[in-house]
């Protein structure tokens, strides 16, 4: 690499050394943390929320917020909710369903703050996302479970016991 090479890493390195805060925000990729403007229009777009969504920043930056929700969640009014929620509460928090760029769906834990500048004043929101598909997929499965379990021991005539060893003799 020459000197002339350099420079762009360089620069990169010093702009990320004076804003530490945007470091750990780039840095993280297991949430996806971006912001959205008071008009409704996302505004940032982090790694995290890349690898979740699917969209890249210069894909998804400029679109409005409801670009991540369900078709039938705008049609019916939760994504407006949602925001009228976070405006009047300055926060909001829920699981829902999302949809990715390639318009798979994911459960996902979903924060909103409101932002205040300096001055406090609105300057628009902050939405963190988690991937919670995974656990959800798991709760279901263990609920499948249990349903059975008690159809099939409700279904048993009489008294049913259940011994989960030989007791020891002292």
């Amino acid at each position: 690499m020459s000197a002339d090479d350099s420079k762009p890493f360089l620069s990169s390195l010093a702009h990320h050394a004076a804003d530490p805060f945007r470091l750990l925000v780039e840095s993280v990729v297991d949430y996806a943390i971006y912001m959205v403007d008071p008009a409704g229009t996302i505004s940032s777009w982090n790694p995290g929320a890349e690898r979740i969504y699917g969209y890249q920043a210069d894909e998804i930056i400029g679109r409005p917020f409801t670009s991540v929700f369900l078709e039938e969640d705008v049609a019916s009014g939760k994504a407006e909710q949602a925001w009228q929620q976070v405006v009047s509460q300055g926060r909001c928090e829920h699981e829902s369903l999302r949809v990715r760029r390639d318009g798979t769906q994911f459960w996902a834990v979903v924060n909103i703050s409101n932002l205040k500048d300096v001055l406090g004043r609105h300057v628009g929101f902050c939405v963190v996302t988690r991937d919670i598909t995974e656990r959800k997929q798991a709760e279901d499965a263990l609920r499948k479970e249990h349903d059975l379990t008690s159809a099939i021991l409700g279904s048993l005539p009489g008294v049913f016991y259940l011994y989960t060893g030989i007791p020891q003799m002292a």
